[in-house]
């Protein structure tokens, strides 16, 4: 039966009947694995699961969110190539029984994670001599209790670096395709090769709480297992997401790159607080499930063909509530609200406070694309009491501007300029909340330092004795201020809480949320923004000043869908060389500000310097956003800042080294961490709604097909899962073709938007 669809294009609607065609543009690369292969500059080993390796010089295993006790040299060798599906390494001299050198017989070295929680070490053997040689490989298995020969194989209990509370014991299991001995702690394996011939040599280590589980997950060891890690990771990048290619190779490139760090960050759980499929903020740190991240990654998630890891993510979150709210760090056995995110609350006494996200709307958006009301039900009762903070803590005057407490670091921006404005001892504290200055001398050379450093509100005098600094610190653990990033989050949360409440045929609730969405968007609109200098400012929650200082957190009221045409002259200072529009853009404050390098002499550059992808992400989108549906004349610039943000993640503009790091220089470009994998930022939404162009809606089975135009001459993505149909967007020879279910829905000669309105199988969830 075809599928039926009214399309929309400008003021027209037809009915469309087409047979399906083949587009060139949606064909992406058949060997994602070497696509995104031939570096050696990485090394680390990972898929889905709960085990993950550092393989090299610095080598480790890391199970769920520990470092595991155990080690082994078999992990150790400098890098030659990094690949998804394996690393090779350079194996150690080979030699024989004896000890002796061997002539004529090479080796190549391959280490990867092999499925079911399995650390694989190949060594590709070839022997050009005249007779048959043995190669003696001898290795260590360090941090595990006694070593035991078990049919065949070697088990073992690890020592440490698991959730003890949750997992009481933990057991490895050693197989090979050899046979292996254990000795005085050293394991030997010796293998023949024959005159002129090759041999796959493979140790399979397993791992897992449960004995026999890790004994028949090593035991799977075979000769090839290599084919099944470099099967597995092209078949994951091309059939379990929506494969894409276009005529830029950055854009092609860090899409796959990305959704290979993504699903590396990906824990299958089943254990203590990880029950669900979530995932984690880092790989080789931030080993944890965050809440400032959580966001960011269950929107890119909500891409996969699959919903449950998008959903597993979020329902990490709110069936692990802490005291009610969102706990800042979510480990298998504990919850962490983060003693520095303490600070007093409305009510008098300390609590912690959650990071700053927007959970709800990625929950809305992932039901836009994959609808399941019984999760939404589920979800409910958490989300409303969760939500509720705003209200309860974060709007002491009750005006409907929320605010952040002392510090900020519930921002996720602590010690930005913006804050120092009111505020100036932030980064003094390093968190310390407990800091006053030692002596009279002390809190002078403070006082001259902010003053030389830091832009002040004007009348605002610093103190310069001990006794009266004293009490300006002791003021400031009170201060509270309404900042545009966290209400143009409270914006998107209650606007999707309306939303789901509908689905949810909960009307009164969607009038309250809506209503309360509906007061912050105007005091965003009538309190926040400056016409005179054309932009948005954070103020003071006691004396409502502006904190005048320029930081990209301005221009989400774009991207939360605020900000109208009256407030589009603040792009005029993205793209001023003199603000923001940097190399690489955006620097986290704005290059004119005042005292920018006093501020960078006195190291004070965590927020208030680099490009933060956390920060550029949402200005790209507000950007795009912008362009797209109030004013075209922005497109090129929009363009360009999708373009400039998919770029700087390239080191030094290398192809062959994407990296996906905390933060960039705004100048160089340069990384801080280029190997830490860093899930603080979106990418694959963005390439989704704004490249390939397809936005749908919760509470519509509509959907929009709007590509930006960034002068791509061709892009698509075939294999799209939206609303129960495979979607695709081809733009090819000047044409954009829309297929639904492998039959063509819609052509047309440009990039405008056009509607779909699908007929949904499952209809019954919507």
């Amino acid at each position: 039966m075809k599928t039926k669809l009214v399309v929309q294009s400008g003021v027209f609607a037809v009915l469309v009947f087409v047979a399906a065609i083949r587009c060139p543009a949606t064909e992406a690369p058949e060997d994602i694995c070497k696509l995104l292969g031939g570096r050696s500059d990485r090394g680390f080993a990972g898929r889905p699961g709960n085990l993950y390796a550092e393989v090299g010089n610095s080598e480790r295993l890391i199970y769920m969110a520990e470092d595991l006790s155990v080690k082994s040299s078999l992990m150790k060798g400098s890098i030659i190539e990094w690949r998804p599906d394996y690393v090779q390494l350079q194996p150690s001299p080979l030699v024989g029984p004896t000890g002796q050198a061997l002539e004529g017989i090479s080796a190549q070295k391959y280490c990867w994670i092999g499925p079911r929680d399995t650390l694989v070490i190949e060594h590709a053997l070839r022997n050009s001599g005249s007779a048959e040689q043995t190669v003696r490989f001898t290795f260590d298995l360090r941090g595990i209790a006694e070593v035991k020969p078990m049919d065949g194989r070697l088990v073992f209990e690890i020592s440490g670096g698991y959730p003890q509370t949750v997992l009481p014991r933990f057991f490895g299991a050693l197989a090979a395709t050899h046979p292996v001995t254990f000795s005085n702690g050293l394991c030997q394996m010796d293998v023949a090769v024959s005159a002129g011939q090759s041999v796959e040599c493979v140790v399979s280590l397993g791992f897992g709480p449960v004995l026999a589980e890790a004994e028949q997950a090593a035991a799977a060891c075979r000769a090839d297992a290599r084919k099944e890690s470099t099967s597995y990771w092209n078949q994951m990048l091309t059939t379990g997401i929506p494969r894409f290619a276009c005529s830029d190779p950055y854009l092609e490139k860090l899409y796959y790159f990305r959704w290979y760090s993504l699903l590396t960050k990906l824990n299958i759980g089943g254990y203590g607080r990880w029950s669900k499929p979530l995932a984690r903020e880092g790989t080789v740190g931030f080993n944890s499930l965050i809440t400032y991240s959580g966001s960011p990654s269950t929107i890119d998630l909500r891409w996969l063909r699959s919903p449950d890891w998008a959903y597993g993510n979020v329902q990490s979150f709110y069936e692990n509530l802490h005291q009610g709210k969102l706990a800042n760090h979510i480990y298998p056995d504990h919850l962490d609200g983060d003693g520095a995110n303490r600070a007093p609350g409305l009510k008098g006494s300390p609590i912690d406070f959650p990071y700053h996200n927007f959970l709800v709307k990625a929950l809305a958006d992932i039901y836009a694309l994959h609808p399941d009301k019984e999760k939404l039900r589920q979800l409910w009762p958490a989300l409303q009491q969760a939500t509720s903070l705003y209200e309860s803590e974060l709007d002491a005057d009750h005006d409907g501007l929320y605010e952040t407490y002392p510090w900020s670091n519930i921002t996720g921006q602590e010690w930005g300029a913006r804050f120092l404005y009111f505020h100036p001892f932030d980064k003094l504290l390093r968190y310390d909340r407990k800091w006053r200055p030692k002596n009279d001398a002390d809190a002078a050379q403070t006082a001259d330092n902010i003053e030389r450093s830091v832009v002040l509100r004007p009348g605002l005098q610093m103190a310069r004795t001990a006794a009266e600094m004293s009490k300006q610190v002791e003021a400031d653990v009170h201060y509270r201020q309404e900042t545009l990033d966290e209400n143009s989050y409270a914006y998107v949360d209650m606007t999707a809480m309306a939303a789901i409440a509908e689905i949810l045929g909960d009307a009164k609730a969607s009038r309250k949320w809506q209503a309360s969405a509906e007061k912050t968007r105007k005091m965003i609109l009538a309190k926040l923004w400056d016409s005179k200098t054309g932009f948005f400012y954070d103020r003071d929650g006691v004396t409502k000043e502006w904190s005048l200082v320029k930081t990209p957190t301005s221009f989400y009221p774009f991207w939360a869908g605020i900000g109208t045409k009256e407030h589009l002259p603040i792009f005029k200072h993205l793209f001023n060389l003199a603000e923001f529009w940097t190399p690489y853009p955006l620097p986290t404050v704005s290059m004119d500000y005042p005292k920018l390098a006093e501020l960078r002499k006195l190291g004070w550059t965590y927020w208030n310097w680099n490009n933060w992808p956390m920060t550029t992400c949402h200005v790209v989108d507000a950007e795009a956003r912008a362009a797209k549906d109030l004013d075209p004349s922005l497109t090129p610039g929009a363009a360009e800042l999708l373009m400039k943000y998919t770029q700087v993640h390239f080191i030094d503009l290398d192809l062959k080294r994407p990296c996906v790091s905390e933060h960039f220089d705004p100048i160089t470009g340069r990384p801080n961490a280029p190997d830490l994998d860093y899930a603080h930022s979106y990418f694959i939404d963005l390439l989704m709604r704004h490249v390939a162009g397809i936005e749908a809606s919760p509470l519509k089975d509509s959907i929009r097909i709007h590509p930006l135009n960034l002068g791509l001459t061709r892009f698509g993505v075939p294999n799209a899962r939206v609303k129960g149909h495979d979607l695709g967007v081809c733009w090819q020879d000047s044409q954009l073709t829309v297929t639904v279910d492998g039959k063509v829905a819609a052509r047309q000669n440009t990039l405008a938007p056009l509607t779909l309105r699908l007929r949904n199988p499952r209809k019954k969830q919507l």
